[in-house]
């Protein structure tokens, strides 16, 4: 019998776990993924740290004290050592409210929301249910740091961090220890990741911590029911964009991000300040953006509403990303979707993405290249609309809520199998 056939026949109760419904693209894989899961006929429900939304499907995790004091000192440690994830009492309790029981749950985030979870309550849940680990950062390959960056100390045993404040920060230098942590706890505990790209598996297996994990690779998806390419030309009307002028945007949930490029992107936009180019500028401090290039510009402040994204996709010609590490790339399917050529640094897994969507991506750090590419595309109208319009094919075929969901279901199968031989 075939998977597809299987997850027809044999429906999957799953519960998703994250430290958040809404806030960026982890929350949106979360949530896209449950939109998927039902689409094929399955039962999924979520439980997240902190709730801001209305999904139904959505519940708040119950706070739980714990012993008297020991939140207290649970603090204590983290302010002294430096360990992450100690104790979170409220996640100890988190199958209280499973309702029926799953047949998988799906761990999303360990790190944010104050440290929600911590890996005793996560040690019980491997033990009583197949658990499966979506990676949309590296925080599990580290000593305290949710991207490494240049720095390789993770393939050894950290310590000696350079760099304590890189999110999620950490007050004292516990990363060596952090690091064991987590490995005895996989050594322990094998638990099937997902992850978003060929690029992300490959450090994985680099990583000590996880190199013996199951890992299969499932693209993330996007939102194809509101990322279009329709209306681009009112796009620019409700923008109040002439339709005749050239436009590239950049896009960022936070510009002034480490990750995110800022100083770069302002070196390509000076690059071609000879062009009659407006710059679209989107997210939150556009402003420390805009202030540093010499073309005239649109700050539209950060976007919550995808509708309101995609017609900041639909406005530009052309979106440059000159992030300096993505596990995949969501704005650049999302951008292709709405028929906009992107333009990138490789950026990790981001030069999958870019490529696979017909997109141009250049060796990290060369903002000459990316400049280049960037005006190539605006220098000619056809070869950029033939870019995106192959792209959105590949978009449909791939990185839809339902490709993603099918992706999930195969590996949750596996994880359940495997369960069952144990």
């Amino acid at each position: 019998m075939t998977s597809a056939s299987c997850s027809v026949a044999s429906p999957l109760t799953v519960v998703q776990l994250h430290s958040h419904d809404y806030g960026g693209g982890a929350e949106a894989v979360m949530r896209l993924n449950h939109r998927g899961l039902e689409s094929l006929g399955h039962r999924a429900s979520a439980i997240v740290a902190n709730k801001s939304g209305t999904d139904s499907f959505t519940r708040q995790l119950t706070y739980q004290r714990g012993i008297p004091g020991s939140r207290r000192v649970a603090k204590w440690m983290k302010n002294a050592t430096g360990l992450q994830n100690v104790y979170a009492p409220s996640f100890r309790s988190v199958d209280a409210l499973f309702g029926e029981s799953p047949d998988v749950v799906h761990l999303h985030a360990m790190h944010g929301a104050q440290e929600w979870a911590d890996l005793a309550g996560l040690a019980r849940l491997a033990n009583n249910y197949p658990l499966v680990c979506s990676l949309q950062d590296l925080w599990w390959l580290t000593g305290h740091c949710a991207y490494g960056m240049q720095c390789e100390r993770w393939k050894t045993g950290c310590g000696q961090c350079p760099d304590l404040q890189r999110y999620p920060a950490v007050p004292r230098d516990g990363t060596a220890w952090n690091w064991r942590r987590k490995k005895a706890f996989l050594q322990s505990h094998p638990i099937h990741l997902i992850a978003p790209s060929d690029w992300v598996k490959s450090q994985c297996q680099q990583s000590p911590i996880l190199r013996e994990c199951p890992i299969t690779v499932v693209p993330n998806p996007i939102d194809v029911q509101a990322f279009t390419a329709e209306d681009r030309l009112g796009a620019r009307e409700r923008l109040k964009i002439p339709a005749s002028q050239k436009t590239i945007l950049i896009a960022a949930n936070h510009l002034d991000s480490l990750f995110k490029g800022a100083r770069e992107a302002v070196e390509v936009v000076n690059l071609i300040s000879d062009t009659d180019t407006l710059v679209i500028l989107v997210g939150r401090n556009c402003d420390q953006v805009a202030d540093h290039i010499k073309l005239p510009s649109r700050s539209l402040g950060y976007k919550s509403d995808v509708n309101e994204m995609a017609d900041c996709y639909r406005s530009a010609d052309v979106f440059v990303i000159p992030s300096k590490v993505e596990t995949f790339g969501l704005v650049a399917a999302e951008a292709v979707a709405c028929g906009t050529a992107v333009v990138s640094f490789h950026a990790g897994g981001l030069k999958e993405v870019v490529e696979s969507c017909h997109g141009i991506a250049v060796t990290d750090g060369d903002v000459v290249a990316l400049a280049d590419a960037t005006r190539s595309l605006l220098d000619a109208d056809q070869e950029r609309i033939s870019r995106a319009q192959r792209g959105r094919k590949t978009v449909l075929q791939n990185y839809s809520p339902t490709a993603h969901a099918q992706g999930c279901v195969d590996v949750y199968r596996t994880a359940i199998q495997e369960q069952v031989v144990k």
